[in-house]
């Protein structure tokens, strides 16, 4: 089941009539709805340890007049970013990690607007720690990376990063990571008279980090998410480009000390030539796409992508080695 963010408002109507203003907070949480409970401005949840929980919390009040945001409680270890948003909104983006041996333990958020004509109370989140998954980590090279994988697509609960605070022309970016792992042998070929290296164990990965991938609040749509999709899958069709490339690889030398040598500097060539290609590739991606706001030409690289895991030979930027 695919997680989405769930905005549960609530408008504090009764500000109205203390201060002269009306005050209106929205409350973003991860999960499905039946995974949080509400009850008179508390909402109730389970998280499980070690998994990171991002919340955001927006304020606006009416008639316009000095607003602030402010955390009246927070778990220890949150650690928040403050956003200017459109249309008077002022919002507040919370990441959290439940520490090791906080199963079993409930944790409070709780946020409060300061107005000009007084302080009003906001919204206030329990979480009840639960144990931690069970699953074995995605990556087997750094624990917490999502590695790519075909039947399991991206979903904003894979972004957890704080957004930056000055305004971008992006509504989200994912962080990806591109590398390779090889371990090389040598064999003596008699007939030629020569030690000949080859690869004996390749790891090449494409994988996303989720603690650096961030996302505005209002830039949970489809069509970003989609946007971001693209580029994890169009980095997978440079990964395995260069598996095939490095897995083909071989070097002879004198010795076999030599011989493996110089593969592993081949290597290390061949791979800087497909980092290289996919880098440019992801920004022309990005210019033509206007960081997917073009729709055409979003889904003339969606076509292309395919086309080019399908067909690797036909990859831009690069060219065999």
């Amino acid at each position: 089941m695919r997680a989405r963010g769930l905005w549960l408002a609530l408008l504090l109507a009764w500000g109205a009539l203390t201060f002269g203003a009306t005050v209106e907070f929205a409350l973003s949480l991860p999960g499905e709805g039946s995974s949080w409970a509400a009850t008179s401005g508390t909402y109730s949840g389970r998280w499980p340890e070690g998994t990171p929980l991002r919340l955001s919390v927006r304020v606006a009040v009416q008639p316009p007049q000095a607003l602030t945001l402010r955390a009246r409680e927070l778990p220890s270890g949150a650690h928040g970013s403050l956003l200017q948003t459109s249309q008077g909104w002022l919002e507040m983006v919370y990441v959290w990690t439940p520490p090791a041996g906080s199963s079993g333990k409930t944790f409070r958020f709780s946020f409060e607007a300061v107005t000009s004509s007084g302080t009003v109370p906001g919204p206030t989140v329990t979480v009840e720690v639960t144990a931690p998954p069970t699953s074995p980590a995605q990556s087997s090279l750094t624990p917490g990376l999502r590695q790519w994988r075909r039947d399991q697509p991206l979903t904003w609960e894979d972004f957890h990063g704080l957004p930056p605070w000055a305004p971008t022309d992006e509504l989200a970016r994912i962080h990806l990571l591109f590398g390779y792992e090889l371990t090389v042998g040598a064999e003596y070929d008699h007939g030629r008279g020569v030690w000949v290296a080859r690869p004996t164990r390749l790891t090449v990965f494409n994988a996303m980090d989720p603690g650096k991938s961030w996302v505005y609040p209002h830039g949970r749509t489809p069509a970003a998410l989609a946007h971001e999709q693209a580029h994890f899958d169009l980095q997978e069709v440079y990964r395995r480009a260069a598996e095939r490339a490095l897995q083909s690889l071989s070097a002879v030398g004198s010795t076999a000390k030599e011989a493996q040598a110089k593969l592993l500097e081949q290597a290390e060539l061949v791979f800087q030539q497909f980092s290289h290609a996919n880098r440019e590739a992801q920004l022309q991606f990005d210019r033509e796409t206007d960081h997917g706001r073009n729709i055409a030409q979003q889904g003339r690289w969606r076509a292309n992508i395919d086309r080019w895991l399908a067909e690797p030979p036909t990859l831009p930027f690069t060219s065999s080695p």
